[in-house]
């Protein structure tokens, strides 16, 4: 059996990740200890097949020097150090994913991966500096996957986990006027894709999100409807940027992305829109009972 190594097994995507591939590799986690040593790491990912570079703390919308520092060292150090370790095998894995985000771009235009219109703030350079460390000097730089993650829906982790109580007693809330993009991918979708990379060694930018993206306020009602609750609550504009101040854009904006190499290559997506996600998602008789 073949040997998939990643880092951030411990997070949301990560536990998924092992859940999903536990039964077609040989999984071999990267603690955060390894990254001390860059020739001890080498040597742990001897025979190793495939990396996932996973790592990196949760982002949300805080502003602090400390919580961004952290951001960028959990994401930019424990790039360093895996292309560091591939320098100093004799044999490198065959293949290498290392996660990256929409965030990279802007809020004005619709993305493929072609798209050189990136955005201006921390959290677009933070991902081209994480992808500039992935692509540096990395020794196996053609069979390297930059992925570019959309916002992953699931009821174990991430948005929908966060806003579901609140919804679930009608007391969703739309942030700004919801006209804002909201790209998104089903959890099944996204580790059928990673695993669809994998196989067909896709090398180079390729974004993670469904066919269909939407805007917030989509997401919003879409939910609100399959729990039969009521949406009426708005936060303004104004509002979020007078307490966020500039962080208020992770909840103001967002990304119009296509997955273009995806559907080229022939991935064949399960839920292309936010319906089919939210109604696949959410069981209304699971809920009430709870």
């Amino acid at each position: 059996m073949k040997i998939l190594a990643l880092n951030g097994s411990s997070g949301f995507l990560g536990k998924q990740i092992c859940q999903f591939f536990e039964r077609k590799y040989t999984i071999l986690k990267i603690r955060r200890e390894d990254y001390l040593d860059p020739s001890a790491l080498a040597d742990k990912l001897k025979g190793v097949d495939i990396v996932v570079n996973l790592a990196g703390a949760r982002i949300t919308p805080v502003a602090s020097k400390k919580y961004r520092k952290d951001l960028y060292d959990s994401r930019i150090y424990t790039t360093q150090c895996l292309v560091k370790a591939f320098s100093l095998m004799d044999k490198t894995p065959d293949f290498f994913i290392s996660m990256s985000a929409i965030g990279i771009y802007d809020y004005i235009h619709i993305h493929n991966e072609e798209s050189v219109n990136f955005g201006d703030d921390f959290l677009a350079d933070l991902c081209k500096d994480w992808e500039l460390v992935a692509n540096n000097d990395n020794p196996i730089l053609e069979n390297t996957a930059i992925i570019r993650n959309s916002i992953v829906l699931s009821t174990d982790g991430g948005i929908l986990k966060t806003v579901l109580p609140f919804f679930k007693v009608g007391l969703g809330t739309v942030m700004g006027n919801g006209m804002q993009p909201f790209s998104f991918i089903h959890i099944s979708d996204f580790l059928r894709a990673i695993d669809f990379v994998i196989d067909h060694r896709i090398s180079g930018i390729v974004n993670l999100a469904a066919p269909n993206f939407c805007i917030y306020l989509d997401f919003c009602r879409t939910l609100s409807k399959r729990l039969e609750r009521p949406l009426f609550l708005k936060v303004p504009a104004y509002l979020l940027k007078l307490t966020m101040g500039e962080q208020s854009s992770m909840l103001l904006k967002g990304q119009k992305v296509l997955p273009e190499v995806l559907l080229n290559r022939g991935f064949r997506f399960e839920y292309t829109d936010i319906q089919e996600a939210i109604n696949s998602l959410i069981n209304f008789t699971h809920f009430e009972s709870h």
